[in-house]
């Protein structure tokens, strides 16, 4: 769905920052329809691209078209009338990800991901997942607000949290400075967490 295509490209490129990793793996176009184009394809690797993909695993390039590929997936393959130009869509993507891999994304804004809530609210959640649910529904709410605003973020993990100082009223990691911290279906941290965003 939708908000699985920003929250999962968002959880691993932010991974990889506060980690001090420059290349973001992404599979991407294998469940366009055959009906695509190159410009479907370059929508999407904009998008990947905006969300912190730097280097791309196209799950398009098929050998034959026989069986569930004829069907269900699309593919790059001599029979679709623009082959000719796949380079031009392999270059473009080449580009946006050595221009991504080699940017550095400052965005002070996080939002802390609920880990701990969602363990504890799934292990009481046979009694009421709707409070699962709606903690879930607050989260994506948020990253969806964010990025309809076109406010650049990054997602801090509770680990992270705990092992950051608190400097000049700032969150400090490793491999970020964060300023502002959302709390969107949080309910439950782990303590040392809850004393760091207490400090700050």
């Amino acid at each position: 769905d939708g908000l699985n295509t920003l929250r999962t490209p968002k959880l691993v490129a932010s991974a990889a920052r506060l980690t001090g990793r420059r290349r973001v793996l992404c599979e991407a176009f294998g469940v366009l329809p055959w009906s695509r184009a190159i410009a479907d394809e370059k929508h999407v690797t904009d998008w990947l691209v905006a969300l912190g993909v730097n280097m791309f695993n196209d799950n398009t390039l098929v050998s034959d078209i026989s069986g569930f590929r004829k069907r269900c997936c699309s593919g790059k393959h001599f029979t679709q009338p623009w082959w000719r130009y796949a380079k031009v869509s392999y270059d473009y993507i080449t580009r946006a990800s050595a221009m991504s891999a080699d940017t550095v994304l400052d965005t002070e804004l996080a939002v802390l991901y609920p880990s701990t809530s969602w363990w504890a609210l799934a292990r009481v959640g046979k009694d009421e997942p709707e409070r699962l649910t709606r903690s879930e529904n607050a989260f994506n709410a948020t990253l969806e607000a964010l990025t309809r605003r076109h406010r650049h973020f990054e997602f801090l993990f509770e680990p992270i949290l705990e092992r950051a100082q608190i400097r000049n009223g700032a969150i400090v990691c490793d491999h970020a400075t964060f300023r502002a911290v959302v709390l969107a279906g949080v309910d439950r941290l782990p303590p040392a967490a809850a004393r760091r965003l207490e400090e700050f």
